[in-house]
């Protein structure tokens, strides 16, 4: 019974999610994910949101998917483009910067050494 419940798929909606990993009030732990995710599909729902940002973005992305699809542009033009290394290929963990590590990164800092992802 348990195996049939877990093959379930489940939707992970993570607007406004995938930048901000380790910022307090706007990410949950990777634990609090997992059981949030494995309570979902217990209960056969078809869709988990993890954050209140990921609710917020998903009913804006609902109500107005035009507004959504403009601000998420704006946000992307805002992000650096490439550059760096040019067109050398490294892993993310030999990328630095002067935002990196820092304070900033703490949290995911630890949570990759607790989670064996160093």
């Amino acid at each position: 019974m348990r195996e049939a419940a877990l093959s379930k798929l489940v939707r992970v909606d993570a607007v406004g999610e995938q930048r901000s990993d380790s910022l307090p009030l706007i990410s949950i732990s990777a634990e609090r994910a997992a059981r949030r995710i494995l309570r979902a599909i217990r209960r056969g729902e078809a869709e988990v949101v993890l954050s209140p940002l990921g609710w917020i973005g998903a009913k804006l992305s609902a109500l107005v998917p035009s507004v959504t699809q403009n601000l998420l542009g704006l946000v992307n033009r805002l992000l650096p483009g490439t550059g760096g290394i040019g067109p050398v290929a490294a892993l993310g963990k030999d990328s630095a910067s002067p935002f990196a590590p820092s304070f900033a990164t703490a949290l995911s800092d630890e949570a990759s050494r607790r989670n064996n992802e160093l």
